[in-house]
Order: structure tokens, then sequence, then C-alpha cells
């Protein structure tokens, strides 16, 4: 059988696997929905996936790809629809890396994310109440300033309005948890970083005048602020203690995100504690023991994922899946997505590869210049 046939090759990987159909318990291993994708844009070695150790394989036998399978939900998004390059796009959203959109990979440094609400489907979201939450800015929302030559302005007043009322009424609920539980500095610091960020993106879109694309990009930052203070309070109020705690499996809750990894005990851990959870695993991981209910094509739609770039931008960040990576949506700067020498702006920390010191450095001396120039110039003036 050969490997130019992907659904023979998926077919007799499968094939010692146990095809069952009715009620059955699973655990984590177990596929509720399972597909192979024939590539992705990153190594999954450096993620978790163990290298084959076994006897050498007959390739023209068995396919070498990857399988993912989820227990507890019936579809599996296109992961290879995942690169490594981070673009904002022309919805002011990051595509597959925004973790508003679409389920990141699990690391312990963002282990919020497996709990931001999904967005609800586009029959049931007019109607709900966070729906400015998920909302799609359009043309018509952006006001401009009346007065001036430039195009800045702000989005329309009742959205604003309707901003500050969600802030308000979240921040207040944060509160009294971190009352009831006890405010502990070092334990909620992430947390309280994301109420600040909703609280900064708020005051900016009803203070700050701005550009058609920083205003976009302000507002969406607010609803990821929004989503991930949302998914701290849900996480410490309740999910913290399913995880370690939970006796029986629970209920999958699929108005939540979830999460991807290639760890069958984070998997597990998930699984137990109802969280949607999609596990990535090699061929030769496959065994009789596992149950399949059914093979799946992979999903390449999902409500608000737009690839369009956003013209005249600069990719923000190259990087396989990382705690880094799953927050860089969050760490924009004007000069992040600037066309030129400075579209690259270091923070305290980072390391700077030698050809973007040279750049920033030639800028610093171009500032200099031009700073120097201008005090020789007034002096001048004044005589």
């Amino acid at each position: 059988m050969a490997t130019d046939d992907p659904a023979s090759a998926f077919s007799l990987c499968l094939s010692h696997c146990t095809n069952i159909q009715g009620a059955v318990a699973f655990n984590a291993g177990d596929a509720l929905a399972i597909v192979e994708l024939n590539s992705m844009n990153y190594r999954l070695s450096a993620l978790g996936l163990p290298p084959y150790e076994g006897p050498p394989l007959d390739l023209t036998k068995a396919p070498y790809q990857v399988f993912v399978s989820s227990p507890n939900m019936d579809y599996i998004p296109d992961f290879s629809l995942d690169d490594q390059y981070v673009f904002v796009r022309k919805n002011g959203r990051f595509y597959t890396h925004d973790y508003t959109l679409w389920p990141q990979w699990y690391f312990e440094a963002t282990k919020h994310l497996p709990f931001i609400l999904r967005r609800p489907p586009a029959e049931s979201l007019a109607t709900h109440k966070l729906r400015l939450i998920w909302y799609d800015m359009t043309d018509t929302d952006f006001v401009r300033e009346v007065g001036t030559i430039a195009d800045v302005g702000r989005i329309r007043p009742e959205m604003v309005k309707e901003l500050k009322r969600l802030r308000f009424e979240l921040s207040d609920n944060i509160e009294a948890l971190l009352l009831r539980l006890g405010n502990q500095p070092d334990e909620y610091r992430d947390m309280r970083y994301a109420q600040h960020g909703m609280m900064i993106t708020s005051i900016t879109l009803d203070c700050g005048p701005q550009s058609r694309l920083m205003t976009l990009l302000t507002f969406t930052a607010f609803q990821r602020y929004y989503l991930e203070s949302l998914a701290f309070y849900e996480f410490y109020d309740k999910w913290n203690l399913r995880l370690v705690s939970a006796s029986e499996r629970l209920p999958v809750d699929t108005t939540i995100m979830g999460a991807v990894t290639c760890h069958l005990h984070v998997a597990q851990m998930f699984y137990q504690a109802g969280v949607p959870v999609w596990l990535f695993r090699a061929p030769y991981q496959l065994t009789s023991s596992i149950k399949v209910a059914r093979m799946v094509a992979p999903l390449l739609e999902f409500d608000g994922l737009d690839n369009i770039v956003y013209p005249n931008t600069v990719c923000i960040m190259k990087s396989p899946p990382s705690a880094i990576r799953n927050k860089a949506s969050q760490t924009l700067r004007v000069a992040s997505v600037s066309i030129g020498p400075s579209a690259f702006e270091p923070r305290p920390g980072d390391f700077v590869p030698a050809s973007c010191m040279l750049r920033l450095v030639f800028s610093m001396c171009k500032a200099l210049i031009f700073y120097l120039n201008s005090f020789c110039i007034t002096a001048c003036s004044f005589g």
C-alpha cells in the first residue's frame, strides 16, 4: 500500500485501533474525533511529541505524519493553518495566533487561555449580552475628529459607553472574588495586568483620538483584555479547583476555547475537568487500546478568522508555539506594525539581533542629530 494514497494509509494506521459505536467510556487517549494532518509549519518535537525509538519503519506501509484526536469534541480544527509568522489581519485580530479565536497550545505560563469564552455562533451572537466583545469594527464605527487635517478619530460614543459598562461590571466581580479568596499579589498578578490593560484601552478609546489602524487595534486589544480578564476570573472562581480535584469526569463545556497539547497527562487533566482538548500524536503512538468513534476532515472555517493581512503592516513575530507567542497580540506598540526602520522597538530584556541593534543605533543617532540641529536653530534665533 503506497503512501501516495492518504486515505488508505490513514485507514491502515487506524486499522488496529478499536472502532466503537454508541455510548462507550473514553479516556483522554481515545478519539471522539480523529484526523491525520499531512504537515505542520513547525517541529512538534519541541512541543513534546516524543521521538520514535522502535525498529525501522516501513514507510511504504504506514503514514509518517501526525494525528490529532479529541476525546470530548466532535471536530478537529485544521492546525496546519497555524504558521510561525504573526501578522495583524484586516479585522484587527491575529488569525490563528489570536487566543480569542483559535485554541492555543497549552503552556503553564498561560494556563488561563483554555478558559477564554468562545465566540458564539452567528445566529446567537446578535442577542448575546457580550456581543460587543466579539464585534468586528467597521468603517462606520470610526468617527473622525472635527477640525483636524489628519485621519484620526474615535469609535462611536455608544460603543465606548457599553465598553465602560462591561469593564466596570467585570472589575467589580474580580474585586469581589479577590476579597473572597484573599488578595495575594504574586498569585493574581497576571489577572491584575489583564484588568489594567482593559482599563487603559477603554480610557484610550474614550479620550484619545487615533488613526484608523490604531483605533482598530486598541478596540480589539480591549476585547482580548476583557476576555482574558474574564478567563482569569473563571479560572480562579471555578476551574482551578476542578482541575486538581475532579474525582469524576465532568461534562465538556463547549463555550470555552480549550487547549492543544502533545502530552497525554495534560489531555487527561482537561478531559477529566470538562475542558475541550486536542491531542497530537505520531502514528507510532497509536495502539490497539485506543477507541475511535469517527474519522473526520479538519475544520477550516472558524467564526472571526480573517487571513488577509492589514495593508502596509509588517510581521510582528516569527516563532513556533510558545507562551510568549500566545500573548504576542497583547504586546503591540505603534512601531510594531509600522513600515520601515521603526518596525522594531525593543523592550527591556529583549534579545536584539545585531542587524536590529545597528538599525536601532542608526535611528537614535538620527534623532540625536535632529534634536541638536533644533537646539542650534533655537539658540541662533534668540541671538
